[in-house]
């Protein structure tokens, strides 16, 4: 149902799963993200920690699969610096090897939050860090999988168009937009490309440039799963 946008139905559902089995993290994390789409913040937050909780604790705290989304609805609710402390927890954890299972590249997501959070918030430390650990992922093999091209182009080892290239083929965005409302996985890639696009024309002093493509990626079909998208969508809001 999320997926067909049909968040309040796909809310009610969880509920009454969540009835029977409370400590669901899915399902809690299902319920939360309706909450998101519908922009109820508060209840989105308190249930991602909650699901975030309950999922860590099945793997000993190896993997923070939520952690994302915590930092991104604290980012939302204009809780900068605790927002950037959790993306800093993220890439801290990968950093020391607490945190063992992430994204295919290795990481590379809790690394491109925190430097839009430190590009957006203009904190320097924050960037600064971003970009280390992105350098030190970027010496690993995996980076070749996505989100690595991400990374790589945050740190300026590849052009726009070739993230677009690696989506879908083409070097165009125009093309790749089209191609994306055919193809979720897409979407889903192109939804985070256009951010850090965005997002480096803010980080040169391009601010019109960063505006735009900010209400080009909140202009998507929502991805649903996409941390991104939903902070992109606060970018026009505010």
């Amino acid at each position: 149902m999320l997926f067909e946008h049909r968040y309040a139905d796909a809310a009610e559902r969880c509920q009454v799963e969540l009835a029977v089995n409370p400590d669901d993290s899915g399902t809690l994390s299902t319920h939360a993200l309706a909450m998101l789409a519908l922009g109820r913040l508060d209840i989105a937050l308190t249930e991602h920690v909650r699901a975030n909780e309950l999922a860590s604790a099945k793997l000993q705290g190896e993997s923070q699969p939520y952690l994302e989304f915590v930092g991104t609805i604290q980012w939302l609710l204009g809780n900068r610096t605790e927002a950037i402390r959790t993306f800093r927890a993220g890439v801290e954890g990968i950093s020391i090897g607490s945190i063992k299972l992430a994204d295919n590249a290795g990481g590379v997501s809790f690394g491109m939050l925190l430097w839009y959070a430190g590009v957006a918030a203009g904190d320097e430390t924050a960037r600064k860090q971003a970009i280390h650990y992105l350098e030190m992922l970027a010496g690993n093999r995996r980076i070749e999988y996505w989100p690595g091209p991400l990374a790589l182009f945050a740190l300026g080892e590849k052009a726009e168009a070739d993230v677009l290239h690696a989506i879908c083929g083409s070097r165009m965005l125009n093309d790749a937009v089209e191609s994306a409302k055919k193809d979720l996985l897409q979407r889903r890639r192109l939804t985070q490309a256009m951010f850090y696009f965005a997002t480096c024309n803010r980080s040169q002093g391009n601010e019109k440039r960063c505006a735009s493509m900010m209400a080009r990626c909140a202009k998507l079909e929502n991805p649903v799963l996409e941390a991104e998208w939903y902070l992109a969508r606060g970018e026009i809001e505010t």
